[in-house]
């Protein structure tokens, strides 16, 4: 999953699909992080193996 910018000047229905997708998968991240932060979790575990996580657990987020 590529994460798109709103930058593009000319978005037809494919792009914006895509930058809904990108959106939820930033959001479904941001969640994923707080989870991660509030169960002290973040500290202990590499940052990689946080970023892996995050991802893993997003994209099982927005299905």
């Amino acid at each position: 999953m590529e994460l798109l910018s709103l930058k593009d000047e000319k978005l037809d229905d494919g792009d914006v699909e895509k930058v809904v997708e990108s959106m939820q998968m930033r959001l479904a991240i941001i969640k994923e992080m707080i989870r991660l932060i509030l169960k002290g979790l973040i500290g202990p575990l590499k940052v990689t193996e946080v970023w892996i996580l995050t991802i893993d657990k997003a994209r099982e987020m927005i299905g």
